[in-house]
């Protein structure tokens, strides 16, 4: 597997190796806090890289100072404001659905991640 980049996970193989895939956070901004976004983008590749025969290993790393804040604290206040008031949503999914999806979502990051078939080492 070549390069594949998108805004807040990007994955790579090591130039000198491609049998270890590398996961990177990449959201330094915001100390690689996990979205919504960041976690289903992750998740993406996550399985891509189990289906990937040529990568026996997987790194996962951040780019900037933090491997990663946590949660994206901003984004849970926001689903829990939108939850609290009184009017009708015309989104596909409520306030509170998108935060169940939030905890959904990352759950099955660490599911993969535990089930998978590569050994995952994390560059902190």
């Amino acid at each position: 597997m070549s390069t594949t980049s998108s805004q807040l996970v990007r994955y790579f193989t090591r130039s000198n190796n491609s049998r270890v895939g590398v996961i990177e956070l990449n959201n330094p901004s915001k100390r690689n806090a996990l979205s919504l976004s960041t976690l289903h983008q992750l998740l993406d590749i996550i399985r891509k890289v189990e289906h990937d025969g040529s990568v026996r290993v997987v790194v996962l790393q951040a780019k900037g100072p933090s491997f990663s804040s946590g949660h994206d604290l901003s984004e849970i206040r926001h689903f829990q404001k939108e939850a609290m008031e009184k009017s009708k949503y015309k989104e596909e999914q409520s306030p509170k659905e998108k935060l169940n999806d939030l905890f959904c979502v990352c759950s099955d990051v660490m599911t993969s991640i535990i089930k998978s078939t590569k050994p995952y080492v994390a560059k902190v």
